[in-house]
């Protein structure tokens, strides 16, 4: 009887053994943390230009800065359209490409990003993400179709 319990014992330690070495292995080789999806293309409401004035020139660079950061996907910037306090860039990458709505803080002297995402606005789009009706015209006249 203790010869049986011994050998249980032995059996179930070794089956633990392989268990826990099996689930150690099959684990992530590095930890899992959130990726900016599509290529560093940067998030909402980031702040991306130090006094940059209302410029074309200024909300592009502005974009580029934050682009800068992660741009994994070889991102370039393009057209860039400026009506009021609010700019569209148009970006492309190897992978994908779209637009990003900046508007322009008055109080910071620069631009933020509203929203950058794969795809085109819309006027209603940009008038859903508070952009006025006339601006919202107005910052498509100037982007390609």
């Amino acid at each position: 009887m203790n010869r049986f319990i011994s050998i249980l014992i032995a059996v179930i330690t070794i089956g633990a053994v392989v268990v826990f070495g099996f689930l150690y292995l099959s684990r992530p080789a590095t930890p899992t943390v959130p990726v900016q999806q599509q290529g560093g293309v940067p998030s909402d409401n980031t702040y991306v230009a130090q006094s940059a004035g209302r410029s074309k020139e200024a909300a592009k660079a502005a974009f580029q800065q934050a682009v800068d950061r992660q741009n994994i996907d070889n991102t370039k910037l393009y057209q860039t359209s400026i009506a009021g306090d609010y700019a569209l860039q148009v970006w492309a990458g190897n992978i994908m490409g779209g637009e990003a709505l900046l508007k322009y803080d008055e109080v910071q002297g620069r631009w933020s990003i509203v929203e950058s995402s794969g795809g085109s606005y819309s006027e209603a789009a940009l008038v859903s993400r508070g952009v006025p009706t006339s601006t919202a015209e107005s910052l498509l006249v100037g982007m390609p179709q």
